[in-house]
């Protein structure tokens, strides 16, 4: 019964640890598999990609830079969950927080370890990513929905 009431209420937590544990395996299997191999043909495919800059391949900033500044906005956002976890701030906005920072340390790793962000998923040949940055994008604009809906 407890066990039950345990994992319904934390059900979302749950599945965004999943997420990051899933991309944490998927980087390691893309590594040791070197060759391209599609899932739905021509819609999603399965290759390692090196990213050394941030989203969308943009240069901004040298990689080692870019390590230091995410590794620090990383922190800051994981006081600001701990601050918003304190004070009884609305769950939505703590998972999505969560959701954040989860995808942003599973790249963050990758940029420490190997110097660039392991992608992995190509869609429609348009672009390569991973789950994390799936975690990064969910966790934004459910953040974003609910600040709009509450306003």
């Amino acid at each position: 019964m407890i066990k039950n009431i345990f994992i319904k209420k934390n059900i979302a937590i749950i599945i965004i640890a999943i997420f990051f544990l899933f991309d944490r395996y998927l980087k390691f299997i893309s590594l040791q598999t070197k060759n391209e191999f599609h899932i739905i043909k021509n819609v999603l495919s399965f290759t390692l990609t090196k990213n050394y800059q941030i989203a969308f391949s943009l240069k901004v900033f040298s990689p080692e830079i870019l390590t230091i500044i995410t590794g620090i906005i990383i922190l800051l956002l994981l006081f600001y969950l701990f601050y918003l976890n304190k004070n009884n701030f609305s769950k939505s906005i703590k998972l999505s927080l969560l959701a954040i920072i989860l995808g942003a340390f599973s790249n963050w790793i990758d940029r420490f370890i190997f110097g660039f962000v392991i992608d992995y998923l190509e869609i429609f040949k348009l672009s390569v990513l991973n789950l994390a940055d799936i975690l990064i994008s969910f966790g934004t604009i459910y953040l974003l929905f609910y600040t709009y809906k509450k306003k």
